[in-house]
């Protein structure tokens, strides 16, 4: 019987939400809402933590409070911009429950934006993504849109990110800054993460053409967000 293969799947979910509902209400461009984590799982509800991004967070926390999905929110921060919350939700409304009860998990903070839900997902086979699948509502809207299957050969280190194709990913954007991902991607194609090393962080600089330092702090920045996805990789292949 052939091993089963992990793959990372990028997914694009649209279904009835307090979070697209309430963002299609504020009609504000980069409005967005971050799951941040699940902090409990009941047969009636999901507890979860959630960064608000808006103009006017205050707005977006009260049309949240009043979706029928909502059974409780508490206000952790609050800021001109953004808001984290303490949001339990029905259990059954998001894909919290999916990710709760299938062998599957997101590999970073589920972003809500323009009408739908932006999720990273690790699966450690196809079947179990399947089964990921069949645990949704059936008025879920699921659009793959990408899929990269992890194998032997690449799941050793850093260089896995690029292997997959996960910096060409939406989350990748969510994560590292533009100079970040761009530092990271050079580091990994001049074979900085290869051991042996084939080249120093000086002579890495000096293909960008700026300090040793800069590019040091740019590359240890990247490494230290991807480092959890890239541990929780390796745990579960």
């Amino acid at each position: 019987m052939p091993k089963a293969r992990p793959l990372i799947i990028e997914l694009e979910v649209s279904h009835p939400c307090m979070n697209i509902h309430a963002l299609d209400k504020m009609r504000e461009e980069e409005a967005r809402t971050i799951m941040r984590g699940i902090t409990g799982v009941s047969k009636n509800k999901v507890s979860h933590i959630f960064t608000f991004k808006s103009s006017n967070p205050k707005k977006l926390i009260e049309l949240h409070k009043k979706a029928p999905f909502v059974k409780q929110m508490e206000i952790v921060s609050l800021s001109k911009d953004s808001a984290d919350v303490l949001m339990a939700t029905e259990a059954d409304v998001g894909i919290s429950h999916a990710l709760a009860k299938s062998k599957c998990f997101s590999l970073e903070p589920v972003v809500t934006h323009h009408g739908v839900d932006n999720v990273l997902l690790f699966a450690p086979s196809f079947s179990a993504f399947r089964e990921f699948l069949e645990m949704l509502p059936d008025d879920f809207e699921i659009k793959i849109k990408r899929k990269r299957y992890i194998t032997d050969g690449v799941s050793a280190g850093f260089s896995t990110f690029s292997s997959v194709g996960f910096l060409e990913l939406k989350a990748a954007s969510e994560l590292l800054s533009e100079k970040q991902r761009e530092i990271f991607n050079l580091a990994v194609s001049k074979g900085y993460y290869e051991v042996p090393k084939k080249l120093t962080i000086r002579e890495l600089a000096g293909i960008t053409g700026i300090k040793a330092s800069t590019l040091q702090e740019h590359l240890s920045k990247a490494e230290s967000k991807l480092l959890p996805i890239l541990a929780r990789i390796l745990k579960n292949i």
